[in-house]
């Protein structure tokens, strides 16, 4: 069984089975609550394995094992590339496990990285478009990101980097969700992204897309290639629905750059943020 630690962990503890790996994730590999809970690992003699950017880092130090993310330095505060290492190399140990169970055998890890490689190439030739479009959030107070299953997770992370650096107020919802309360908040001119590249939850996106702009939202849908409507933002070239969060993040952290730029702010060192958290 393997387990990715929670905040809570360190003060409730759940129940372990035997046989439990403990994966920490961190940049800098100096986050305190982090820390803290590998601490506890140790006293208890559980396995841990940690995935970090720094070599020399307390994390990488303490775990049993580690990984190294080998992003290079990053200077930006708010992280991308090593965000984009993380997913990747947690993608290559969910390979890794596949294949030594006998469920994926026949799955070309290779072949799948090698295809993302070429979507975040393509991404990078529709820098001016996406340039243009930040244009358009300079003046925004609120940004809403949907998605549905793993197009939820990247809305996620794309709220973060864009409340990180051009701090608008950014909220990630499941589209499903919308309903339940955030639809409120829709009015004339709100800007909406939404994301889609899986074919499972295509028409239940698109269902989603058009009661926020029958309530007047400014909708940009992200796609992926044989899922796009001639209305859409971006279209990427398709990739397995296991990678879009590495493929579909890319353009999104761009915007985000680029929102910055236009709005005259320091996209490397945002206001009250620090490189690694060292208090919990």
């Amino acid at each position: 069984m393997i387990s990715c630690v929670f905040k809570l962990f360190n003060y409730y503890t759940p129940l372990i089975e035997d046989g439990t790996l403990f994966i920490f994730i961190s940049q800098s590999g100096e986050t305190a609550d982090s820390i803290a809970a590998l601490k506890k690992c140790r006293a208890n003699d559980w396995p841990t394995l940690a995935l970090v950017n720094v070599k020399h880092s307390t994390m990488a130090k303490l775990a049993d094992d580690v990984l190294l993310l080998h992003a290079g330095t990053e200077v930006a505060v708010a992280s991308t590339k090593a965000y984009v290492a993380q997913v990747t190399l947690l993608s290559l140990i969910a390979g890794s496990l596949g294949r030594f169970s006998g469920m994926y055998e026949t799955f070309d890890m290779t072949k799948q990285l090698a295809i993302v490689q070429y979507v975040m190439y393509e991404t990078f030739q529709m820098q001016s478009l996406i340039c243009q479009t930040a244009n358009q959030f300079v003046d925004a107070k609120n940004v809403f990101i949907l998605g549905r299953g793993l197009d939820y997770a990247i809305a996620q992370e794309a709220a973060l980097k864009i409340k990180e650096v051009t701090y608008i107020q950014a909220e990630a919802y499941p589209s499903g969700e919308l309903k339940h309360g955030p639809i409120a908040l829709i009015e004339d001119g709100t800007p909406v992204i939404a994301i889609i590249s899986n074919k499972r939850t295509v028409d239940q996106v698109r269902s989603n897309i058009a009661e926020v702009e029958a309530r007047g939202a400014r909708v940009y849908v992200l796609s992926s290639e044989g899922l796009e409507q001639p209305t859409d933002w971006l279209t990427l070239p398709a990739t397995h629905p296991l990678f879009a969060p590495l493929a579909m993040i890319v353009p999104l952290q761009l915007l985000s750059y680029e929102i910055a730029q236009a709005k005259g702010l320091d996209v490397d060192k945002p206001r009250n943020l620090a490189k690694s958290v060292t208090v919990e």
